[in-house]
C-alpha cells in the first residue's frame, strides 16, 4: 500500500502541467457573434450584419494563430451565421410576404 502511495505522489509530482495556449481575442469576439448570429437570424433579418463583422473578427483571429481549432470553430460559426440568416430571410420573404399588423391581429383574434 505505502508503495502505491508513493509511485502515486511521484508521479504526480514529476508530471509537469503544460503551458496554456493564448487564444487570440479576435477569435473569441467572432465565436461570440458568430453564436450571437446564428441565434438571431431566425429572428431577424440584421444577423446578416452581425455574421459578417463576425467573419470579419474570425478571419483576424484566425490569421493571428493558425493552430488554433478555436479560430476554426470561429469561422464555421460565422459563416453558419451568415447562411441561416440569408435563409430564413428568403424564406420569410416568401412565406410571409403579405402579413402586417392588421392581418397579424385578425388571426389572433384580437
Amino acid at each position: 500500500m505505502e508503495l502505491f502511495f508513493y509511485y502515486s505522489i511521484t508521479f504526480l509530482t514529476e508530471t509537469p502541467l503544460p503551458e496554456p495556449k493564448e487564444t487570440s481575442v479576435w477569435t473569441v469576439f467572432g465565436l461570440s457573434a458568430g453564436i450571437a448570429s446564428m441565434i438571431s437570424g431566425i429572428f431577424t433579418c440584421y444577423a446578416v450584419i452581425l455574421a459578417g463583422a463576425a467573419l470579419f473578427m474570425s478571419d483576424i483571429g484566425f490569421a493571428r494563430d493558425r493552430a488554433g481549432t478555436l479560430g476554426i470553430a470561429s469561422i464555421i460559426c460565422s459563416t453558419a451565421g451568415m447562411i441561416l440568416s440569408i435563409v430564413m430571410e428568403a424564406v420569410r420573404n416568401i412565406f410571409f410576404e403579405n402579413i402586417s399588423l392588421t392581418s397579424l391581429i385578425e388571426f389572433l383574434h384580437l
